[in-house]
């Protein structure tokens, strides 16, 4: 967490973390940092880079302070800060004012919330996620487990008739069968194992990377010709857009545009 230890919306954020519905336990360092003045720049800056060195050991890094005007708010337009968001290699999420008041930071973060109370909400409910997606996962590998092992065992079961009623100069022959049946089974066993690897280390990803869950949490998307819009300058006055919601879409006409 990028903050003031004497920041509100600090107290706030871990407050709500601590308090979570769930009971859910979260590790959470503090990287102090000036919030805002003069050496606020500098100072989250520097705190920044203390995350980087310690990305190895994190989940995600949290910027976050109290509402304020826009020249509160003026040291996270900085050009530094914004780079040393794009370098971590972890996910930020930013939680350093009121919807209103836009910066930097927020557009260079993977996600943005109005308050240090909705980021609480945001990593909780996307923990919440993920822990319904991995209850989801282990069910069903515990049944495809239980589908396999008995088909396995019916196999298993007819196969040994096969070979108790098999004459002696087929013992050979069937014994390679056999051999060969639980070679397979081994390597069906192990792919099981591999797979829920697989499901738990992808886990992680599939939140992020799942576009109605960012939709979901109330954000759009805009297409200008089926093209997302990532800026003014991907319209014109006069185009047609198509902006989608979690649940439906809306058609709008350009009247006019800011940079």
């Amino acid at each position: 967490i990028v903050s003031s230890s004497t920041a509100a919306g600090y107290e706030d954020l871990m407050v709500h973390l601590e308090n979570n519905s769930y009971s859910y336990k979260f590790t959470t360092t503090l990287y102090e940092a000036i919030m805002q003045g003069d050496r606020a720049e500098e100072s989250v800056a520097a705190a920044l880079g203390r995350c980087a060195e310690d990305a190895s050991s994190l989940d995600l890094v949290v910027i976050v302070r109290g509402g304020g005007g826009q020249v509160d708010l003026h040291c996270f337009d900085s050009y530094g800060i914004g780079k040393a968001i794009a370098m971590l290699p972890v996910p930020v999420i930013s939680g350093i004012g009121h919807q209103r008041d836009v910066t930097v930071v927020d557009e260079v973060s993977n996600m943005r919330a109005k308050t240090p109370t909705a980021v609480a909400d945001m990593i909780i409910t996307t923990v919440k996620d993920f822990e319904d997606r991995l209850d989801s996962s282990a069910h069903s590998l515990v049944r495809f487990t239980r589908e396999m092992t008995s088909e396995m065992k019916t196999a298993l079961s007819a196969l040994s008739k096969i070979l108790e009623a098999a004459a002696r100069n087929e013992l050979v022959d069937n014994s390679h069968r056999l051999g060969a049946f639980i070679k397979g089974l081994q390597y069906s066993l192990k792919f099981i194992k591999n797979e829920g690897q697989r499901l738990r280390s992808g886990e992680g990803n599939i939140k992020l990377l799942d576009p109605r869950s960012i939709l979901k949490r109330g954000y759009s998307i805009t297409y200008n010709n089926d093209k997302a819009v990532r800026a003014a300058s991907d319209v014109k006055t006069g185009d047609s857009l198509r902006t989608v919601f979690f649940k439906g879409e809306v058609t709008s006409k350009v009247e006019n545009k800011k940079r």
